[in-house]
């Protein structure tokens, strides 16, 4: 049987101080530096929250800014496109007329030395039969 005599008193206290300096020399400082590591996690993990958020944010705002500046050179595009059209209406519009006056003018000129050859044929019609009765008859 175990016989429970003043030694094993003195055992129980040696093992209390021993558990008491233990503690305070091992134990205590490794729960703080554990406390402080999840501290210093529980931060991290607060500021790669934020980070994360942040980015998602910009990047939020970057497509929205990239979607708007797209509809601005879509309708820049467009404007300069239509603006291109009707430069090229007048200018052909303007050749087209210049055309159809040189074309009038040049019918008229010609209609002029038609009326013109056909006075002169008509003012030189009885010479011309004279002349080819008289080569004809002669």
């Amino acid at each position: 049987m175990i016989d429970l005599d003043f030694t094993a008193i003195i055992q129980f206290v040696n093992f209390l101080i021993t558990m008491v300096v233990l503690n305070y020399l091992l134990i205590t400082p490794i729960r703080k530096i554990l406390k402080q590591r999840k501290e210093s996690m529980q931060e991290m993990q607060g500021a790669i929250s934020m980070a994360r958020d942040a980015s998602e944010d910009k990047l939020e705002n970057y497509n929205k800014s990239l979607v708007d500046y797209r509809a601005e050179a879509t309708r820049e595009r467009e404007k300069l496109r239509n603006d291109a059209l009707a430069r090229e209406r007048e200018i052909t519009e303007a050749a087209l007329a210049e055309t159809q006056a040189r074309l009038q003018k040049a019918r008229s000129d010609i209609s002029a030395q038609v009326d013109a050859a056909m006075a002169e044929l008509k003012d030189s019609v009885p010479a011309l039969a004279k002349e080819a009765a008289s080569r004809i008859l002669a």
